[in-house]
């Protein structure tokens, strides 16, 4: 860009609006074409669909790669060196937004791109607002000096995402290419989605694998929506389009506070809660009881988008006349607006393992007396629809356990893994769904094991949460299958012991709230 030195504000201003113009998309054909050829759009484009019209302001968009010594500014060969990014609204509320550009570079990370990336983050970090990542590129840029030694000096990006981490809502939509940083980028957000047959994610591509290891593998096969959403859980939700992937994160934000300073919203109840931290007081159980029927409330009117609920003491809540086994049934009788209520179903859910117990708050002696072909069917079925729904899992695969030791082994050990638990397998896979069993409870949960199936249906209470609170005790969750809305509570008790204490692990709480946000964001229409 050149210009007299004596020239007037307007010359100046006018001059960078015409290097400015020759950057953009219109004066790129030939980019264009070949991201049209492609089926993606550019990434002007996609932030214009994800945004309110007309609110995007670009930041940095003169920046490009940097010259060599001697040699003009090669801003038309990497125009905003490969990355858009700026600010915007989103239904009214602001956000940070940045988008990379397949079309310079493959997308790739180059200097000055990450210094404007990291811009763009720390303004997130300083005002507070959500940020939403349009990843769609092959990592860092060698070529351009983001070598070993930038790795080795730990690059301050993905400091600052670390910061950003739990202070403001990160959003991360997998459009494209994601091996190496994209994929490093997303694991520090909060929501994860990927657009079948177009995303891809993981730590190295299958170049750099076959130079590793020697080994052949297809990019869809080794990190696409089908190995990191339906498999490893490293992604939340698979679409079917970038206009879905769009919607599900503007739903997504509309369910959270549009600042991170801004106070979480109280609704009061209209009752008196008296007790103290650690010392259960009935007097206060219809205040909790009060405070569960307004959360079923706002989010059946379209006020909220899911109810979490924190632990209850249900001995505490029967001396005041509480009449159900627990939440679950009580949250059934909510949804059934005086008619028939469904029937709930409890899953356990981490990223390491989902259980479902087809009995529940029974005896076992009362458990075994319950159990029937029928029920597991019913039971299965809800788990299969609700996976289906709010995890992405089109055809879950069930790993059914036996009741008795060794599954029954032949009958030797009890005939009921024969006559129940083997009956209703085969009435599922008549129906199309992918179930194995009865198989012994006391091989299943082990690491290689759980790699085969999505979930176990499993034929008592102790039988699924002993194998869940072993190996995800912080950060399970418990989510009611079955209702017309979602609910998730921790994966724990009341713990009166350390209340108030400071003590208390609350992992499990923001573990549910968060799987809330995310089914709540991914649910149909």
């Amino acid at each position: 860009m050149k210009h007299h030195p004596d020239a007037g504000q307007r010359e100046i201003l006018a001059a960078i609006e015409n290097e400015r113009a020759q950057l953009m998309d219109d004066a790129r054909p030939a980019a264009m074409k070949r991201l049209a050829e492609r089926g993606r759009l550019s990434p002007r484009a996609r932030i214009a669909q994800l945004v309110d019209p007309g609110t995007f302001e670009e930041i940095g968009a003169l920046a490009s790669e940097e010259p060599e010594a001697g040699q003009p500014h090669p801003r038309e060969k990497s125009p905003a060196d490969g990355v858009v990014t700026g600010t915007a609204r989103i239904e009214g509320r602001p956000v940070v937004v940045f988008a990379q550009d397949f079309s310079v570079f493959g997308g790739s990370i180059g200097k000055l791109g990450s210094a404007k990336t990291q811009r763009v983050v720390k303004i997130a970090i300083r005002r507070g607002i959500p940020m939403v990542m349009l990843l769609d590129g092959g990592g860092h840029r060698i070529q351009g000096g983001q070598n070993s030694r930038h790795f080795a000096q730990a690059n301050g990006m993905f400091h600052d995402l670390a910061r950003a981490s739990g202070w403001i809502p990160m959003v991360a939509l997998m459009l494209g290419a994601g091996f190496a940083g994209p994929t490093n980028y997303a694991g520090l957000a909060d929501l994860v989605v990927m657009v079948r047959g177009q995303s891809v994610m993981g730590l190295a591509g299958p170049a750099l694998v076959k130079a590793g290891t020697g080994e052949e593998i297809e990019q869809e096969d080794l990190g696409g929506a089908a190995v990191q959403v339906d498999k490893q859980g490293l992604a939340d939700l698979g679409v079917a389009s970038e206009e879905e992937a769009f919607a599900v994160a503007r739903r997504f934000l509309s369910y959270l506070p549009g600042n991170a300073r801004q106070p979480l919203p109280v609704v009061a109840t209209g009752e008196i809660a008296t007790a103290r931290p650690g010392q259960p007081d009935e007097t206060s159980a219809n205040a909790a009881l009060a405070s569960i029927r307004h959360a079923v409330d706002h989010v059946r009117a379209g006020r909220a988008g899911a109810v979490v609920t924190n632990p209850i003491a249900k001995s505490v809540l029967y001396r005041a006349g509480f009449r159900h086994p627990g939440h679950t049934e009580f949250l059934a009788e909510l949804a059934a607006d005086g008619g028939r209520a469904p029937r709930p179903v409890m899953m356990l859910w981490s990223p390491a393992l989902a259980v479902v117990p087809v009995t529940i708050h029974l005896s076992l002696r009362e458990a075994l007396a319950k159990l029937s072909t029928d029920l597991i069917v019913a039971t299965a079925r809800i788990a299969v629809a609700d996976l289906g729904t709010h995890f992405g899992l089109a055809h879950p695969r069930l790993a059914v356990s036996g009741l008795n030791p060794h599954a029954g082994e032949d009958g030797s050990l009890g005939t009921e893994d024969i006559e129940i638990v083997a009956s209703a397998v085969e009435a599922l896979r008549r129906e199309g769904i992918d179930a194995r069993g009865p198989l012994p409870a006391d091989t299943m949960f082990h690491a290689a094991a759980r790699k085969t199936y999505d979930c176990a249906i499993c034929m008592y209470h102790d039988q699924a949460l002993i194998p869940i609170k072993t190996i995800a005790f912080e950060d399970a969750v418990n989510v009611t299958l079955g209702l017309p809305f979602i609910r998730t509570s921790p994966d724990h008790g009341t713990a009166f012991d350390i209340a108030g204490t400071g003590k208390a692990n609350p992992s499990s709480l923001v573990a549910a709230l968060q799987l809330a946000a995310r089914m709540a964001a991914t649910r149909p229409s």
